[in-house]
């Protein structure tokens, strides 16, 4: 191989430097689990309204059937992380006012677990809150499935 011709040693001295300053940044990124660095994240934002409607869930004993957050057992029901991704507003508050009426089987039927009737109506709108708060990023194990999988 040849000398390298002028401005040939500057570009490939550039190119390095570029290549070991990202390779730096994406290491920093995945131990400090910066979005945008290669890893799938969850997403949790979670409104003061939001944060009182995981509080009401937690002490109504929904992680005993439930995962939320990481917590809880999914003996029974579904995990709920990301299920602000899954569901919208309009159909967890028409759950919480009716389960039956939206999920065939349910087992929020009062029998097995609540049918959410003896909440009030701003305990149900925390609990909505809460659950859109529930975000998921593409590629997270609890984001949505395409339909059909």
């Amino acid at each position: 191989m040849g000398k390298l011709k002028p401005g040939e040693s500057f570009v490939l001295a550039l190119s390095g430097g570029l290549l070991a300053v990202f390779a730096v940044l994406f290491l920093l990124g995945v131990t400090h689990r910066f979005p945008g660095a290669g890893l799938t994240l969850k997403y949790y934002h979670l409104t003061p309204q939001a944060q009182r409607g995981y509080a009401f869930m937690v002490a109504q004993g929904c992680r005993q059937c439930h995962m939320i957050m990481g917590q809880g057992t999914t003996t029974a029901g579904p995990v709920l992380d990301g299920e602000g991704t899954r569901r919208s507003a309009r159909w967890l508050t028409a759950f919480f006012n009716d389960p039956g009426a939206v999920v065939a089987r349910t087992l929020h039927n009062g029998k097995y677990a609540t049918a959410f009737r003896r909440y009030t109506p701003q305990e149900k709108r925390e609990m909505v809150a809460f659950l859109e708060g529930l975000r998921s990023l593409p590629g997270a194990d609890t984001y949505p499935a395409p339909p059909g999988q």
